[in-house]
């Protein structure tokens, strides 16, 4: 998990104030008392839902994915991939995707970010390139969730196994 920017900004600007009105009280300026409770209180605040919004991100189930990978590839020639994603969620969710392309392969369009409407399946595609004559396995993809309050963000692996072969291009 990391935090994204904008738990990064809410931090810095109440950081900022607490320096503010430290470096106030101590040059001698008066500052009222209820804004320095009111600066705790923020920050603590702050606290409280990066930590609830980090444990319902760890419980926050992934969405389901599906690749479409043709059974054999031409060398030097582009093809199309093709990822299905779907999740349960209530609200629509911004996810960003990047397929695990094996070594020998070129592609084109990856990451992508999508949003993802509930119930709805959505349709990712990117480009694939054979450099190398083989047999190549994919194996998982990797996706970006963010948390329900969008201060924090998770990296999750999909366990997406599929395999095809390069032949050279009889074309």
């Amino acid at each position: 998990m990391k935090p994204t920017r904008l738990l990064l900004v809410w931090l810095a600007t109440l950081l900022g104030l607490s320096i503010v009105l430290g470096a106030c009280r101590a040059l001698g300026v008066y500052v009222a008392p209820s804004l320095q409770a009111i600066n705790w209180g923020l920050l603590l605040a702050l606290l409280l839902l990066a930590v609830l919004d980090a444990a319902r991100l760890i419980r926050r189930p992934s969405p389901r994915a599906q690749r479409q990978l043709p059974g054999s590839l031409a060398l030097g020639r582009w093809s199309e991939v093709q990822i299905s994603l779907q999740h349960d969620y209530a609200q629509p969710l911004n996810v960003q995707l990047f397929d695990h392309v094996p070594d020998g392969l070129d592609f084109e369009g990856l990451p992508q970010t999508v949003e993802l409407h509930p119930g709805q399946r959505h349709l990712l595609s990117y480009r694939l390139r054979p450099l190398r004559r083989g047999h190549f396995s994919f194996e998982r993809c990797e996706i970006n969730l963010p948390g329900p309050l969008g201060l924090w963000s998770a990296r999750r692996y999909l366990t997406l196994q599929d395999s095809t072969r390069v032949y050279p291009d009889f074309a």
